[in-house]
C-alpha cells in the first residue's frame, strides 16, 4: 500500500562515525529530529494543523522514549512501541498520511509456549485502515496479509540478524555486500558476496537457500563456469567475515533499488519474505510489527512475558533484551528518515555486527 500524496527527498544524508563516540552520534541523531519541529517537513510545512501534529508528536515521541530507557525488560515493550505509535502519526503529519482511529494489527490470543510463536496479525475495522497501514503507505513500505511470528520478526531485522537466537528455523537478514575490485567487469552484473551462515555451499544448497528471499533470488546468479568446475562454491572476504562469491543481474544502481544500503555505507540485507509474500515490509514497519507483539505480549500476558526475560530459564531472554537495546539506538534514525524522506547513512561500519556499541559506532 502506497499513499499518493506521500513526499521524498532523494538526498542521502552521511555522517562519519569511525572513532565516533556512539553516545555522540545517538545525539546528533535526536538533534537532527529536534530541529526538523521548527521547520516541519512535507505536508507540515504548508499546513498548520498538520505541523502541530507533527510538533505535538515529536514530543511524545521523545518523552516516551525517555521513559523507556529508564524502564527495566519487563515493561520496556510498552512506552518503546507507543513512542514509534506516536512517531508515526508525525510521519503521517509530514507524508500526508489519512487519518486513523485504530492500530490495524492485533496480537494472536493464543500465546504458545514458546513467546517467540506468537502471530502478529492485520487487523481492519469496517475497512478503515489502521495507523500500521497508513504509515507503510506513507513510507512505501509493503504490509502484511497475515499472520507473521514474533521470531521470524526478529530474524528478519539487521540489527538483531547476526545475534545468536535458540530457534534457527526461522530465515535471517542477510548481509550482502558490492566487490569493489573485479578483475573482468561484466556489463550489466554486479559482483556481490552473500553471508549465508555456512563454511560451505552447493549451487543447490543456495537455490534452498535464496528460495527464503525471492525478490531477490531471480537476481542472484553464479559464474557458472566456477559452479561447474568446484563442489562448493567460492568465498570471498568480507565485513562480516567471508561471505559467497556471487554475481547480480543488473547495474549497482538496479541492486541499491531493490536492496538500498541500510544506515551504513556499504552495507545492505537482504530481508526475507514475511507471511508467504515477496516483498517483506520496510524495517522501520518490521521495527513497528515486532514492537506492536511485544507490547502487547507484556500488556496482556505479563506472566508469559516475564517468563521469556527469565536468563535462568529461557534461551530467548538475551536477544529479547537486545532486541529493546537494538530498538532505542535504531528509531530516532528511522524516524527521521521516513519524516524528511532522506535517507541517512553512516561510515564506518566494521565488525560482523555493524550495530554493536561495543564496536565503538553506532548501535
Amino acid at each position: 500500500m502506497a499513499n499518493s500524496t506521500c513526499r521524498a527527498d532523494s538526498q542521502t544524508v552521511s555522517l562519519m562515525s569511525t572513532g565516533v563516540d556512539p553516545e555522540w552520534l545517538m545525539a546528533s541523531m535526536w538533534d537532527w529530529l529536534r530541529q526538523t519541529r521548527s521547520n516541519p517537513p512535507g505536508t507540515a510545512s504548508t499546513d498548520p494543523d498538520a505541523a502541530e501534529l507533527y510538533r505535538a508528536s515529536l514530543e511524545q515521541f521523545e518523552q516516551l522514549m525517555r521513559v523507556a530507557a529508564e524502564a527495566g525488560p519487563a515493561s520496556r515493550p510498552l512506552p518503546l512501541f507507543y513512542a514509534l505509535s506516536q512517531a508515526g502519526r508525525a510521519v503521517a503529519a509530514a507524508r500526508g498520511g489519512h487519518d486513523h482511529q485504530h492500530h490495524g494489527l492485533t496480537l494472536d490470543r493464543g500465546i504458545p509456549a514458546d513467546p517467540l510463536e506468537a502471530l502478529v496479525k492485520p487487523s481492519g475495522v469496517m475497512n478503515a485502515p489502521g495507523q500500521f497501514q497508513v504509515v507503510a503507505g506513507c513510507v512505501q513500505s509493503p504490509t502484511i496479509d497475515s499472520g507473521v511470528e514474533l521470531g521470524a520478526l526478529i530474524r528478519a531485522l539487521p540489527e538483531v540478524s547476526s545475534e545468536p537466537m535458540a530457534s534457527t528455523r526461522w530465515p535471517r537478514a542477510l548481509p550482502l555486500f558490492v566487490t569493489s575490485w573485479e578483475p573482468v567487469p561484466l556489463h550489466g552484473h554486479t559482483r556481490i558476496t552473500l553471508d549465508i551462515d555456512a563454511e560451505a555451499v552447493t549451487l543447490a544448497e543456495l537455490a534452498k537457500i535464496l528460495k527464503n528471499y525471492p525478490a531477490a533470488s531471480t537476481k542472484i546468479t553464479v559464474n557458472q563456469t566456477v559452479a561447474q568446475s568446484f563442489a562448493t562454491l567460492p568465498y570471498k572476504p568480507a565485513p562480516t567475515g567471508q561471505g559467497v562469491d556471487l554475481i547480480w543481474v543488473g547495474e549497482e544502481s538496479d541492486l541499491e533499488a531493490a536492496v538500498p544500503q541500510y544506515r551504513f555505507w556499504n552495507w545492505r540485507w537482504l530481508q526475507p519474505s514475511l507471511a508467504g509474500q515477496s516483498i517483506p515490509p520496510s524495517p522501520l514497519m518490521t521495527w513497528w510489527l515486532l514492537l506492536y507483539g511485544l507490547s502487547m505480549l507484556a500488556r496482556y500476558f505479563p506472566v508469559p512475558w516475564t517468563r521469556a526475560l527469565d536468563l535462568d530459564r529461557s534461551p530467548s531472554a538475551v536477544v529479547l533484551d537486545l532486541v529493546m537495546t537494538r530498538a532505542m539506538d535504531a528509531l530516532p534514525h528511522l524516524i527521521y528518515e521516513a519524516v524528511t524522506g532522506r535517507p541517512v547513512r553512516f561510515s564506518g561500519g566494521v565488525g560482523p555486527d555493524p550495530f554493536d556499541r561495543r564496536h565503538g559506532i553506532l548501535g
